[in-house]
């Protein structure tokens, strides 16, 4: 088992394609989680963990989630969101 620890200049500076699994461990902006799950996926398909403490924490994860869902949608959608 290969691990690389790193601070956020992690999710925009390294540029390592065999990454296999993320693991955030603070739930951060949908911008910056897109970034970071960016890390993963190059070479071949990977994982994304998010660990998030009950109450404040995993209702901004909600929230944040619900907003990446939405953005997914309207990619695919456009017209649903600039008609």
């Amino acid at each position: 088992l290969t691990v690389v620890v790193a601070p956020s200049i992690g999710e925009e500076g390294l540029d390592i394609p065999a990454v296999d699994l993320i693991v955030f461990f603070d739930v951060v902006d949908i911008i910056r989680t897109i970034q970071r799950m960016g890390r993963t996926g190059r070479a071949r398909d990977g994982n994304v963990v998010v660990l998030a403490t009950e109450g404040k924490e995993a209702h901004k994860f909600k929230t944040e989630y619900d907003k990446y869902n939405y953005m997914l949608k309207s990619l695919s959608d456009p017209a649903r969101v600039f008609d």
